[in-house]
């Protein structure tokens, strides 16, 4: 427990700070490129995820997997390795194919020559297959809960890429040339990253037991469909979609909202999610403790993701437009629009999604998912020409709320959704902290959106904190939690949320 403690604690303090550069990172970024040129940097992006994605071939998860069973033959490193080799094999397989068929798509799409070169596709390709490496050795790290000094290289280099991208897109705003500095740094970070986690295994070359690598990748890629399925419908997939259909700045609009939100919900769910999956294979032997962890983290991201979103619904209207210029006014309709859908999936997924995954439920996934990724594509390719942007998203967020439901009924009934996982009076407080927070804005039309938008956050926080210091609204065992990996913090916790109503929820 203290190794699980030190490392939720080293989530909840370092990851946000890095995730929170990386923003100032991309607003500097939008802000010094303009719509027009944001356009292509983005589409580059999104090509760059969608290798990440498939190349990632389940390895990242079956290595959390079996990296136990592995270390009791001594075998740690050989596992690591032979999913590496196998890692970059289909990696270097998917840049050829985008270095092939790449210039004929940008031609097709209308995408500027000049930019979408076949060098251009080699370079996302190349940019990708080094990511890959360093995300493995991440894994071995987190499987064996060495969060802290993963997440000190891991955000120490964040802050170099977003010293470097903000300091690039003011002097040459060319998209290649962040792409390219992308690179450089993902090579020293992947290698740093290497020799930090075969340290601990690089004599453990013992030969594999028959079928393990294939085992954890066949893990893994349960998981990776679970994850190939939600970006059918994610903001990369569509700005690949829509290219040459819609006008560049409304490309560039959809691009910028759905970056941030994902951006925000990296700093909230991330340092929970790092936890995920560590702690509930740790626990699956125990169905007792298993609940208990359900419900631990189950109310955790509940919690932090209704605040959350109230939080981003009541700064969005104002916070944008001064964040990003008059360029992109538009992006505040897009970014109300997914916000909800993308934090509800992502919580329903961060957490069920991982325990079906852990109790072996690969044969529901299979179908959920090829039903929700058939469904995905079906909206998009019936409406991208004849629906307007705002009505497709909103087409796409109404069927990701649908789909987390029926993920949450399945966990239902195999008695893995405990009443303390699903703390509701939550949702409903930051709902109505939001919409009083908003109403005050608009009665307070001042013509200084600065103030305005402070007065709207202030409100909605004082409305918040009055609502938990006063209502049991955080479940028994997530306020425990809280308390646990506030350490040294705890009193202020509980000056903020009292120890009474903590008592009124065990009573």
């Amino acid at each position: 427990m203290p190794t699980i403690l030190r490392a939720a604690r080293a989530n909840l303090l370092l990851t946000p700070t890095g995730t929170a550069l990386a923003v100032i990172a991309s607003i500097l970024v939008v802000r010094w490129l303009g719509p027009e040129t944001y356009a292509d940097y983005a589409t580059l992006l999104a090509l760059l995820s969608w290798l990440l994605l498939l190349a990632e071939s389940g390895c990242n998860v079956g290595l959390g997997r079996f990296l136990s069973e592995a270390e009791a033959v001594d075998a740690r490193g050989s596992l690591y390795w032979k999913l590496q080799f196998r890692r970059w094999g289909l990696a270097l397989i998917l840049t050829l194919l985008l270095v092939w068929l790449g210039p004929h798509w940008a031609k097709a799409s209308g995408l500027p020559s000049e930019r979408w070169s076949s060098t251009s596709f080699a370079l996302i390709g190349l940019l990708a297959a080094v990511m890959l490496h360093g995300q493995l050795a991440s894994s071995a790290m987190l499987t064996s809960f060495r969060h802290g000094r993963l997440l000190l290289m891991g955000q120490s280099m964040t802050i170099v890429r977003a010293l470097m991208l903000g300091l690039l897109a003011g002097i040459i705003r060319e998209p290649l040339a962040l792409v390219s500095a992308l690179l450089a740094l993902a090579v020293i970070e992947a290698v740093v990253l290497h020799y930090t986690a075969t340290a601990a295994f690089r004599k453990e070359r013992t030969r594999l037991p028959s079928g393990m690598a294939n085992a954890a990748q066949a893990h893994g890629l349960v998981a990776l469909f679970d994850k190939l399925t939600t970006a059918l419908s994610g903001g990369p997939f569509l700005l690949l979609v829509l290219a040459g259909i819609h006008g560049r700045v409304e490309l560039a609009i959809l691009a910028v909202a759905t970056d941030l939100l994902q951006k925000a919900l990296s700093v909230i769910g991330l340092p929970i999610s790092n936890l995920v999956l560590p702690m509930l294979n740790a626990s699956r032997g125990d169905d007792a403790r298993y609940r208990h962890q359900i419900a631990r983290l189950g109310g955790l991201v509940t919690t932090l993701f209704a605040v959350a979103v109230g939080g981003i619904a009541t700064a969005i209207p104002l916070g944008l437009p001064l964040l990003l210029g008059p360029s992109y006014s538009a992006t505040v309709p897009v970014a109300m629009i997914w916000l909800l859908p993308l934090f509800f999936e992502s919580g329903v997924r961060m957490i069920w999604g991982v325990v079906l995954l852990t109790l072996g439920q690969y044969r529901w996934l299979m179908v959920f998912n090829l039903i929700y990724g058939a469904i995905s594509l079906m909206i998009i390719f019936f409406m991208r020409d004849m629906a307007s942007l705002t009505t497709l998203l909103l087409s796409l967020g109404i069927l990701r709320i649908f789909m987390s439901l029926i993920l949450l009924g399945r966990s239902a009934r195999l008695k893995m959704l405990p009443p303390a996982s699903r703390p509701v009076g939550i949702i409903l407080a930051a709902g109505v902290a939001c919409v009083f927070a908003l109403g005050v804005q608009a009665l307070l039309a001042t013509g200084y959106p600065m103030l305005q938008l402070s007065i709207g956050v202030g409100v909605y926080a004082v409305v918040m904190l009055t609502f938990l210091r006063w209502l049991p609204l955080i479940p028994q065992p997530s306020y425990e939690a809280l308390c646990q990996i506030a350490g040294k913090y705890r009193n202020l916790l509980v000056h903020i949320i009292p120890q009474s109503v903590k008592e009124s929820r065990s009573a």
